[in-house]
């Protein structure tokens, strides 16, 4: 199913791609307050990631204000997630478009590792389930 999706998405790619389009910056981006933003996020994910390991034993009044600790941090996630694909929509050359087209040109010799980035630079979000697959796009 992950190879379908995958073909799917790059078909999806390819045709936004095609157009003129506004992409956003790639993985060396020379923005700062992206940068920031980055390290702020990896920030959040490390706190999500200690407080879920920290469950083990945890009786319920500990789970209830673990709960709210990750609701809130999950919330500044997803405005972090939000705002750095807000200000790399905005800086784009016309060299990290060929770069992206080239990517596309070889998507079935590229890694896993380098999919993943290219979509993370023109798709917010996928959502996929057996029958359908739902691409809200960044450009």
């Amino acid at each position: 199913m992950l190879e379908t999706n995958s073909k799917s998405c790059f078909s999806s790619c390819t045709k936004s791609v095609s157009g003129a389009l506004v992409l956003s910056c790639l993985w060396a981006c020379d923005n700062p307050k992206i940068t920031a933003l980055q390290v702020e996020l990896a920030q959040v994910n490390s706190e999500i990631e200690n407080l879920v390991d920290s469950l083990t034993g945890a009786n319920n009044v500990l789970l209830f204000y673990v709960n709210v600790k990750i609701a809130e941090l999950d919330s500044r996630k997803q405005a972090l997630v939000k705002e750095i694909a807000d200000l790399t929509v905005d800086t784009i050359s016309p060299e990290q478009v060929q770069r992206i087209s080239g990517y596309l040109d070889t998507w079935e010799t590229v890694s896993f590792d380098d999919k993943r980035r290219v979509l993370d630079l023109l798709v917010t979000t996928v959502e996929a389930t057996s029958e359908k697959m739902n691409i809200t796009w960044k450009i």
